[in-house]
């Protein structure tokens, strides 16, 4: 069927809020997306005490970081900390909207060895710096002994709060999926973090050293919000068919009030006497769980996961079940009783 219609019927009255359609949301498309590895990189540049980057004086995960990371080694990760450019191998990977750290840490892992040589040369030369000589001499060792060094700090650091940290972030998407719809992406990209803006059809993060820009026509727009400070943000200009950017999500500050301020509650007293992840995992296993399921489900490794839950059985307080092939974990009536005498749900904090 044919329809027609006459010109002026464009400029008639309506109650609907205007439509706008801008340069860059005709060239580029933009997807939300949520990374663990980009959080934890923020925390580690922010928290670290090796870090070398500028560091706000009240950024929550100083405190974070010097209360939980006492076994972390810091040395293997000075690509991240020492203050100088981040390798693009390094980065964070996005090759879904919402992938789980560890494999992101694979994929690192996994980068091409030629990528890697070709660009410490152009980027250093031939004096290539302390932090990144490993990489040049043993690439394969270097990247293993970092992305082992990472995870040892997300289990230590960011684990124990990654439920709060998720909720926090899912919350975000939320609110940036709706400004998206509902207003021009250039206007809602400014929004975000002040030194990212649109120019025509690139994008512009200023930066201490000078603006840095990337051209969105025809490349898709990665946006991943970080528990970070204020003044956080994450850029990868790199990609050819897309841009990755990671920025602080805002009102951060309330997500660190709530991980010092336990006070005397009866949540902090079941993590007081537990410790945290063991709280959580007791919390969550309402219905019987696999290891590597229960792992995902609360952001940590499945190693720790299996470790904790041992220790939950020595106590009495969870039990095993066989099926089939696979190892079920169920709470039982003694862990039952322990969380009846808390009034308040677990969480991860």
């Amino acid at each position: 069927m044919n329809t027609t219609f006459a010109p002026e019927a464009l400029d008639a009255p309506t109650d609907r809020a205007p439509l706008h359609v801008t340069l860059d949301q005709i060239t580029t498309s933009v997807q939300l997306c949520l990374s663990p590895h980009c959080s934890t990189l923020a925390s580690l540049i922010e928290g670290a005490p090796t870090s070398r980057w500028p560091r706000p004086a009240n950024s929550g995960w100083q405190d974070i970081v010097a209360d939980r990371a006492h076994a972390v080694n810091f040395a293997p990760l000075a690509p991240y900390t020492c203050g100088l450019p981040l390798a693009p191998f390094l980065c964070a990977v996005l090759r879904e909207p919402a992938p789980r750290f560890l494999d992101q840490l694979r994929e690192i892992e996994q980068a091409d060895r030629g990528v890697i040589h070709d660009w410490l040369h152009q980027t250093f030369g031939d004096q290539v710096p302390a932090a990144y000589a490993p990489m040049r001499d043993d690439p394969d060792a270097a990247l293993h002994t970092m992305s082992r060094a990472l995870e040892r700090y997300f289990d230590a650091v960011i684990a124990p709060s990654w439920s709060a940290m998720r909720g926090f972030l899912d919350r975000e998407i939320i609110r940036v999926g709706y400004l998206l719809a509902t207003r021009p992406a250039s206007v809602v990209l400014s929004s975000l973090h002040p030194s990212m803006r649109i120019e025509g059809d690139t994008l512009v993060i200023d930066s201490p050293q000078g603006p840095l820009s990337g051209t969105l026509a025809g490349r898709r727009l990665k946006l991943t919000p970080l528990i970070a400070s204020g003044d956080a943000i994450i850029v990868d200009f790199n990609g050819a068919d897309e841009i990755k950017v990671g920025y602080a999500a805002p009102g951060v500050e309330e997500l660190w009030a709530d991980a010092h301020e336990r006070g005397d509650d009866d949540a902090g007293e079941i993590v007081e006497l537990l410790g945290d992840t063991r709280a959580a995992i007791l919390q969550a296993l309402d219905t019987p769980d696999s290891t590597t399921t229960l792992a995902h489900r609360l952001g940590i490794s499945p190693a720790s996961a299996s470790a904790h839950l041992t220790a939950l059985a020595a106590l009495g307080l969870v039990d095993r079940n066989r099926v089939s092939r696979r190892v079920y974990y169920a709470r039982t009536p003694r862990g039952d009783r322990l969380l009846s005498l808390f009034r308040e749900p677990v969480a991860l904090t």
